[in-house]
């Protein structure tokens, strides 16, 4: 087995080095899909769910279960919470 990187080989240093951390971690997860990443940490037993955007979150149909109920604003409907409130 090779050598640990020093960089996150204890917690302080993971701590020290969080944002290259991230760095790696997001290159690893662009090579899979979501729902490949998902298989993968399912049968690893870890938990896991995909995150979503706001934008994503209405589109998958929150909206319509309610947790973003339609707001009439002077163009019209939207699904934004915040429409109409002057921002």
């Amino acid at each position: 087995m090779p050598d640990a990187d020093p960089r996150f080989a204890s917690w302080a240093a993971r701590f020290e080095h969080i944002d290259e951390i991230y760095e790696e971690l997001s290159a690893i997860l662009k090579t899979r899909t979501t729902s490949e990443w998902l298989e993968l940490f399912f049968e690893a037993d870890i938990p896991a769910m995909p995150m979503h955007s706001f934008a994503g979150s209405l589109q998958i149909g929150r909206s319509r279960r309610g947790l973003f109920p339609p707001v009439m604003t002077g163009s019209g409907f939207s699904l934004d919470p915040g429409a109409g409130l002057g921002r």
